[in-house]
């Protein structure tokens, strides 16, 4: 019985462990086995890996272990699993292995076809959204119109080519959804990596009597700055200072951004006179001191509206009384007031676009408050050539004191709006920096050096005349850090609300009374955002639906190739 008895072994010491070391465990030797064409008279071709591959039975496509790479053992599967086949000759199998191949050919064509059916579907959508149309527009006209037209030029197989494009209205609904989500996703990630971005931020109205507040963002990207919408958010409550600021500090915090980041938060001229928006101003300032609010550029109707005398007053009143045309004092103001409106047109228009920056719209304004002077001083020497209606108008020579005095008071006014025109000279370093004659009395002692060491930067004065002015300053900041990033903080100002009210049209016109219950945030994105959504990446991990058109067999192969 002994010798059935477990004896427990001593403890060994760690002597006896130096002195007598466990063997070593041999590690077992795994060998990859290659294919042979003679093993295809056995039934079975290859799969997988080139280096590690595995047999495929032609016949039940059936795979077996890289092990089972033997004659022995591809014959035993033969004379088992398909006995009746047994004794075919190598012929047989060959065909056999073409036939599968065909079939599996002719599936990876038809979801390389679904693959890009649905490529074209996000296209169609973006397209859809960039023209502020309703998502039932592809079903209903677009893909119709489309296969018409190819059915007549390419012919019948082209048209039936282009009904595999998904086009539902959920489909381009999503499609949209997952665009917007892309969009949002990468502009958050440039903003991380810029580290300082610029807020312009107003709220309004919709159809459905619900406030918006529509926020654009300017941030610094790769050489350049840009600007693009940022988000779309609906009141829930009041539109109150401090509601404005829960909904977008909120946002700021879902998409892991600080208000460290802000340099700055532009609101709309009207929204700030009309006080919906000193709370949030007020609060911001209390929380991040470092933060520049700014006010850009009024309408122009209102600007002129504010400023205008009750006698042209007057006139607007008494417009819609068509005896005045007999009137030619009331023509003569009329026509001022057309000319007036036309010069501001084409100041408004100076003003917009996504080249422009705070420096060059002030002097812009600046010009043009120089115009009002010149104006006003040659309607007191007879000259009204810069007003071509008034001046034909017959009573015009009558009206010019009423026309100087406007003139004036526009001017005081424009004045007191943009406070910001009077330190014009201070910022000549920033539009010129190699003019020796550009204060720098309120930079800093190292902006001031960093200034002196540029201004005589020869290779940098070649670079100031072929780059933009935010270019040039983002090529100056390895070199000069401090006042690049002085003159970057201004350059990111928002010169104009032009975003704003862009984005308030566009929401006008896609949440009409026949879509008053849209989700319009996720539309704006597409219709409006500078950043293009990165269609082959949202297509990448999804899987494109398979035509109807394939046949049994056909998902049985799908099937077994997936397997």
């Amino acid at each position: 019985m002994k010798r059935f008895l477990v004896r427990s072994k001593p403890p060994t010491t760690s002597a006896e462990t130096a002195d007598n070391p466990p063997p070593k465990e041999k590690k077992k030797k795994t060998v990859s086995r290659q294919y042979h064409d003679s093993y295809l008279s056995y039934g079975f071709s290859w799969t997988g890996d080139v280096n590690k591959p595995q047999p495929e039975c032609v016949l039940c496509r059936e795979k077996l272990a890289n092990e089972n790479m033997v004659p022995s053992k591809l014959k035993r599967h033969l004379e088992t699993k398909h006995p009746f086949h047994a004794e075919r000759n190598l012929a047989y199998f060959k065909r056999a292995r073409d036939l599968n191949q065909r079939k599996q050919d002719r599936l990876l064509d038809w979801v390389k076809v679904s693959e890009k059916a649905m490529e074209a579907s996000y296209m169609l959508a973006e397209l859809i959204a960039k023209q502020k149309k309703p998502h039932t527009i592809a079903e209903t006209l677009i893909l119709p119109a489309c296969k018409k037209i190819a059915g007549v030029m390419l012919g019948p197989d082209a048209a039936n080519e282009l009904s595999k494009v998904p086009s539902s209205d959920n489909t381009i609904k999503r499609r949209i959804d997952d665009m917007s989500e892309d969009i949002e996703q990468h502009l958050t990630e440039k903003l991380q990596v810029s580290g300082r971005f610029s807020l312009q931020i107003d709220e309004s109205t919709d159809i459905s009597g619900a406030a918006q507040l529509l926020a654009n963002v300017r941030y610094v990207d790769g050489d350049s700055i840009k600007e693009t919408f940022f988000f779309c958010k609906e009141m829930e409550s009041h539109t109150t200072g401090e509601e404005i600021f829960r909904v977008t500090d909120n946002y700021l915090k879902e998409n892991s951004l600080t208000w460290n980041m802000c340099v700055s938060v532009c609101t709309d001229g009207a929204a700030s006179m009309t006080g919906r928006v000193k709370g949030f101003i007020a609060k911001l300032k209390a929380q991040n001191p470092h933060i520049v609010t700014n006010h850009c550029i009024l309408h122009r109707e209102a600007l002129v509206a504010k400023t205008m005398p009750p006698e042209l007053t007057e006139v607007l009143n008494q417009a819609v009384q068509m005896d005045k045309l007999a009137d030619e004092r009331w023509c003569a103001r009329l026509a001022y007031l057309a000319d007036i409106f036309g010069h501001l047109n084409e100041l408004n228009a100076k003003l917009q676009g996504r080249n422009e920056n705070i420096l060059s719209s002030t002097d812009k304004i600046w010009g043009f408050m120089g115009k009002l002077t010149l104006w006003r001083e040659a309607l007191e020497q007879g000259c009204m050539d810069m007003f071509p209606l008034a001046s034909a108008a017959p009573q015009a020579a009558r009206e010019r004191a009423i026309y100087a005095e406007h003139l004036q008071t526009l001017n005081e006014r424009f004045e007191r709006y943009f406070p910001c025109v009077a330190d014009i000279e201070d910022y000549d370093w920033i539009r010129d920096p190699f003019n020796q004659e550009s204060s720098t009395e309120k930079l800093t002692m190292k902006e001031r050096e960093e200034c002196a060491e540029l201004r005589v930067d020869r290779t940098l004065k070649l670079k100031f005349s072929e780059l933009p002015l935010d270019q040039f300053w983002l090529a100056s900041a390895s070199e000069y850090p401090s006042i690049s990033h002085h003159a970057i903080e201004q350059l990111l100002l928002f010169p104009t609300t032009y975003l704003c009210e862009l984005a308030f049209s566009t929401l006008v016109y896609m949440k009409n009374n026949r879509r008053s219950r849209i989700s319009v945030e996720q539309d704006l994105r597409v219709a409006l955002s500078s950043v293009p959504p990165r269609i082959k990446k949202i297509c990448a991990p999804r899987q494109a639906h398979i035509h109807p058109g394939l046949s049994c067999c056909d998902f049985l192969i799908l099937f077994l190739i997936l397997d």
